[in-house]
């Protein structure tokens, strides 16, 4: 499903996609948003971590643009920032972002993410299995030199 369409920065910030897509140096991603059991398992954890808002300080969103860096603005299916944080376009790194996994989806991409989301500095990002078994979580190297 992911197709790649060029446009200029400004372009991609002033067009309104739906469902909306990442932006990758100069490249509009199209994003497999899933059906049936990546609806229910969005749902379901967004409705979780909701529900933790009032006690952590947090906010949780669901398909919110994160400019990672200049060029890279993703779209985790969820996010979870601190309540200061929220803006239109999130731009200080989350404390979570989950990347619900569909049939269609190729580790190769959401890899790609991954590193993004880390280089940004998000100390904890969970691909849920929905399809596919054996994929772990990613958390930074800590390094302790």
């Amino acid at each position: 499903m992911a197709t790649a369409t060029g446009v200029t920065l400004a372009e991609y910030l002033a067009t309104d996609y739906k469902p909306d897509r990442e932006y990758v140096d100069g490249e509009v991603l199209e994003r497999n948003v899933g059906q049936g059991t990546h609806s229910y398992t969005q749902t379901a954890l967004g409705a979780w971590l909701y529900g933790q808002q009032k006690a952590h300080g947090m906010r949780t969103l669901t398909e919110q643009r994160v400019q990672v860096s200049a060029m890279h603005f993703r779209v985790p299916d969820l996010c979870v920032i601190r309540k200061e944080d929220f803006a239109e376009i999130i731009q200080r790194p989350p404390l979570l972002c989950i990347e619900i996994l569909s049939p269609e989806d190729r580790w190769s991409r959401l890899q790609e993410s991954i590193d993004d989301y880390l280089q940004f500095g998000v100390p904890e990002i969970w691909p849920p299995i929905t399809s596919y078994a054996g994929m772990p979580h990613a958390r930074p190297t800590r390094n302790t030199s």
